[in-house]
């Protein structure tokens, strides 16, 4: 799926998925991507498939829309573009065809090192390569941009959570520090198999087909050096070999993604036009990246492993409270599910998202210490008995402060049963000062609810159930959620995730 990555402004870092046929951008919460910037009109422009191509067509907006620092009214979108709307600049990441997206074709080329090759050894101790071998061996200028650019990309990079993300920042960053026109990044699979996590072309790169030479892979996965070359069409190496003829290479660029002294993967970027496109700045600038990218992906996979073993955790925790009630199960799942998409909906930030959805997993968590016979009890309940069940959202955030790390999880966990307009429960908040994700969990939770069958009740229809929200809308309720949850269901975005009524 094509995608619009927001690199400049309050909200870089976000990703927006394109939709089909027409995605519409501007400051209006009813647009497909909403930009919070007060110099973007409320319906600012459209992005629309035309004969297979993206376009995108300024919808007459107050301050217009910029394509690659040009002012554009209706223009063709290629990969890597660069979209300026007010202060936030979002790029392009055209989607590519199944067969070039998980494989890098590696093709056998003769072991001859040619005059035009240069290498960098990268040192398994990478602490001082920027020191020692980047600012000693630039010009001033240069020295003083590519520090700021690798500066930058440390800031940003380490803030990354998402995987898919952190590897298209990564190449990105690269991409657009030197002048190349293919770029990919691979990472080596346990079993040695290389798999393409991103890639960028340029205008005017045609083929879309991966493929290094071997002679590269084994020097810079092998021996962990950085590679530039320079004329690989005169290359011994190169000469009449496919991964040279197909793309009519002129310049490459290959250097390694460590951590340590374990080789990651690597940043491949060629140039088909150009001889001597890269200069040796390039290729330490792109090993200074590289170093950087190296520690964010170890990390980043080493997060991952942390967040497996914490959902699994999870997992054993609501499975316990569920087994208390046959009436609730798979309840937790399926709240954690629609509080993804209306937060999708909502556009809201990774970080937010990630912490509702672990606090929508986890919100009845506090309910493991009531009686059964409150829970499955078929009547009304008593004054008493409601007094038991409104302790579960405090007893919850107390069981989750006491986790490290989740003291976010608490917080929302603790406010999903407070009301817009300050009657909830338990400490009586209202309006912004509960979490969004409370908000949305909160309206998730109603949903689920009155669309399952429960001791007390059968399961209502859809008609009636949103009926019910809507009415709520604005007193238990925040109405943008509520919205957010509409159009999910306009968009059929919880199809699979809900209950069928039985009978229906």
């Amino acid at each position: 799926m094509s995608r619009l990555r927001v690199v400049e402004g309050a909200m870089m870092g976000e990703v927006f998925d394109l939709k089909q046929p027409v995605t519409t951008l501007g400051r209006a919460a009813d647009n497909d991507v909403v930009i919070a910037d007060d110099k973007v009109s409320r319906q600012h422009c459209r992005i629309y498939d035309e004969d297979g191509a993206l376009t995108l067509e300024d919808l007459s907006s107050s301050n217009g829309s910029f394509v690659n620092g040009r002012a554009a009214l209706r223009t063709r979108l290629f990969d890597g573009d660069k979209i300026r709307l007010g202060h936030h600049v979002l790029a392009v990441s055209l989607a590519t065809e199944a067969s070039d997206s998980d494989s890098v074709k590696v093709v056998p080329e003769g072991p001859d090192v040619h005059s035009t090759t240069v290498e960098v050894v990268v040192p398994d101790d990478t602490t001082d390569f920027v020191g020692e071998r980047l600012v000693a061996e630039h010009s001033p200028d240069r020295m003083v941009r590519d520090l700021s650019i690798i500066y930058r990309v440390g800031n940003f990079i380490n803030r990354v959570r998402n995987h898919d993300d952190l590897m298209q920042t990564i190449l990105d960053f690269a991409f657009d520090a030197v002048p190349g026109e293919r770029g990919f990044l691979v990472l080596a699979e346990p079993d040695g198999h290389l798999v393409v996590k991103a890639r960028r072309f340029g205008r005017n790169y045609g083929s879309r087909k991966l493929s290094v030479s071997r002679a590269i892979t084994e020097i810079v996965m092998e021996k962990g050096r950085a590679v530039l070359v320079n004329d690989a069409l005169h290359d011994e190496r190169f000469s009449n070999r496919d991964s040279v003829i197909i793309h009519h290479l002129q310049s490459i660029l290959c250097v390694p993604l460590k951590c340590k002294d374990k080789n990651l993967g690597f940043i491949f970027i060629d140039n088909p036009v150009v001889v001597g496109a890269f200069t040796k700045d390039d290729l330490r600038l792109v090993t200074g990246i590289a170093i950087q990218a190296g520690i964010a992906i170890e990390n980043n996979r080493l997060f991952g492993q942390i967040e497996d073993l914490m959902f699994g955790t999870i997992g054993a925790l609501v499975a316990a409270v569920e087994a208390k009630d046959r009436y609730i199960r798979g309840h937790s799942e399926r709240v954690a599910r629609i509080t993804r998409a209306i937060g999708d909906q909502m556009n809201l930030p990774y970080e937010t998202m990630k912490v509702g959805h672990l606090a929508a997993l986890l919100h009845d968590i506090g309910k493991i210490g009531i009686s059964e016979s409150i829970l499955h009890k078929e009547g009304t309940l008593t004054e008493a008995e409601k007094a038991v069940v409104r302790e579960h959202a405090g007893r919850g955030a107390d069981i989750l402060r006491n986790i490290h790390d989740m003291a976010d999880v608490a917080r929302v966990v603790r406010h999903h049963h407070e009301y817009y307009n300050g009657e909830g429960y338990p400490d009586g908040v209202s309006g912004r000062d509960i979490p969004v994700a409370s908000r949305i969990i909160g309206v998730a939770d109603a949903y689920d609810a009155m669309t399952s069958d429960r001791p007390y009740r059968a399961r209502l229809s859809q008609e009636t159930c949103l009926s019910e929200i809507v009415r709520c809308s604005g007193t238990q309720f925040d109405s943008e959620v509520v919205e957010a949850l509409l159009a999910c269901i306009r968009k059929s975005r919880l199809s699979g995730i809900t209950r069928t009524p039985q009978n229906a």
